[in-house]
């Protein structure tokens, strides 16, 4: 096909690409299969919560397409079919939520806008599809809501980023297979995931450098009759928080050995910090083990300056000190249980 009007058509994986009134259009010859290709049909079982049933029998019973693509690593692309799904990635964009949608649209500006502006087709590594397929499957993301729109973005975001930094990105359908196996790999994948890691440092204030987003955010701020609300703390990158919640758990271990008040204040602070929805879970161990530690010292710190009152004071302060160290040992490492046969030598 392309070779009948090469100047206006061009190879696009398996279709045939060009441009009509200024819409772009991708055109493929393919067989339809009357049904659901037994090498996806994991897939159904892994449908529990999304999409609905009703959905999922609609798209098992309009089954699939072959196309005429062959794997590019292997001996015979020019004689293989590949299974499609592009009209089933269509029935489930449809059955996606406002906020679900809208996180896939912002993903999608994302990729080519920043990701993939000035590439041509072959050089556009990523798809934006699959990514929030996997999120919304495996429930990733408790509440989809359009206060909740950049950490949705921030969640989908770091899924690319560590599909990026394996090499592998499972296909929703058929998991056992995998997408980047022919093209990100190599120098390719070295530079791709040094690309995406910088944008990560930045934060999400890199969305910014979309035309489209930031049109939008000026938008808003120029109106009004708008406004917008954005939290602080989700304007700095993750590398940033972790810094600084080492710093401050380090300002504050300096004081709390020193008496009960330390303690109490130190641990007041945990309790905030905790409470924050932006923790990843490896700040949360960290936290865990700072709460260790706390409690640690409370309870030997209680049992000093206990130690010469009157015996009924002295026994609650025990009790008290060993609960803490048990809390500590729930909280903290293995070998932390050690503090209480330690407490009571």
């Amino acid at each position: 096909m392309c070779s009948q009007s090469p100047s206006h058509l061009t190879p696009h994986g398996p279709c045939t690409s060009g441009t009509f009134a200024e819409i772009e259009y991708d055109y493929a010859d393919c067989f339809i299969s009357d049904f659901w290709p037994p090498s996806a049909s994991s897939w159904i079982d892994r449908c529990h919560s999304w999409p609905q049933p009703f959905v999922v029998d609609d798209i098992v019973k309009h089954g699939c397409h072959f196309v005429a693509i062959g794997q590019k690593l292997g001996r015979n692309e020019d004689h293989e079919w590949r299974i499609s799904f592009s009209l089933t990635e269509q029935k489930l964009v449809y059955a996606m939520d406002h906020c679900q949608f809208s996180t896939y649209g912002l993903l999608k500006m994302f990729l080519t806008e920043i990701i993939n502006i000035g590439l041509s087709g072959d050089d556009k590594l990523l798809c934006s599809y699959h990514t929030v397929f996997w999120v919304i499957l495996q429930n990733t993301i408790p509440h989809w809501c359009p206060k909740t729109l950049l950490e949705c973005f921030w969640v989908c975001f770091k899924l690319i980023l560590k599909w990026v930094y394996e090499g592998i990105c499972p296909i929703f359908f058929i998991p056992d297979n995998k997408m980047f196996l022919s093209k990100i790999h190599g120098d390719k994948q070295h530079q791709l995931f040094m690309r995406l890691y910088g944008l990560y440092e930045k934060g999400l204030a890199f969305l910014l450098h979309s035309p489209s987003i930031r049109s939008c955010i000026i938008n808003v701020l120029h109106n009004p009759r708008l406004s917008i609300s954005t939290d602080d703390h989700t304007l700095i990158s993750e590398i940033d928080f972790d810094v600084s919640l080492y710093n401050e758990i380090q300002r504050l271990g300096t004081s709390y050995k020193l008496n009960i008040q330390g303690c109490i204040r130190y641990l007041h602070t945990i309790e905030q910090m905790i409470s924050s929805s932006l923790l990843t879970k490896y700040q949360v161990i960290k936290l865990h083990k700072a709460t260790a530690d706390v409690l640690q010292n409370t309870a030997f710190i209680l049992h000093v300056e206990t130690f010469t009152h009157k015996k009924k004071l002295r026994y609650r302060a025990d009790r008290m000190s060993y609960h803490m160290l048990k809390s500590a040992a729930k909280f903290g490492f293995i070998s932390d249980k050690l503090y209480i046969a330690m407490y009571y030598y």
